[in-house]
């Protein structure tokens, strides 16, 4: 009987994280024209325990109505080359005639923020575009490249 509960369990945790929601972020796309257009990057969202986890340094963007009324879509990724230091350490503070104080230390820092995120997309009409963004806190901005080598702004 237990181990079909467990099995029951273990069955409807599955279905809940098929079911997980995404994370959306707006995009904006600008051309020399002036002309803008709009869509969306969809990152991927995992369910556990605690609710849903959603990756935003990933996903598919889509522009559902870009240049010459063409679909684009296709895989975004952030690049982080942040350098990351941690370090940990104990602390013993004396305090007179009372027991000695215990604890612990921790120090993290970085360097200079340096992420980039890329876009390699496909159209619905045969075109491509290649965008690098420079990334920060969940924004970014750069160019896109489209095969009939215009160029386009990005902003997210």
């Amino acid at each position: 009987m237990k181990t079909k509960i467990v099995l029951l369990l273990v069955l409807s945790l599955l279905l809940i994280g098929c079911a997980a929601g995404k994370l959306s972020t707006p995009i904006t796309m600008m051309g020399n024209n002036k002309d803008m257009y709009s869509g969306r990057i969809d990152h991927p969202c995992y369910f556990n325990i605690w609710g849903d986890i959603c990756d935003a340094n990933k996903g598919i963007l889509t522009i559902e109505n870009g240049p010459n009324g063409e679909t684009f879509t296709g895989n975004f990724v952030v690049v982080n080359r942040t350098a990351m230091s941690s370090t940990q350490g104990g602390a013993f503070v004396p305090m007179g005639n009372n027991a000695i104080a215990v604890g612990s230390v921790r120090s993290e820092s970085s360097g200079r923020v340096d992420m980039t995120s890329y876009w390699y997309a496909t159209g619905s009409k045969g075109s491509t575009m290649k965008c690098e963004m420079k990334a920060g806190s969940g924004h970014g901005q750069g160019i896109c490249k489209h095969s009939s080598s215009a160029e386009y702004e990005i902003l997210y």
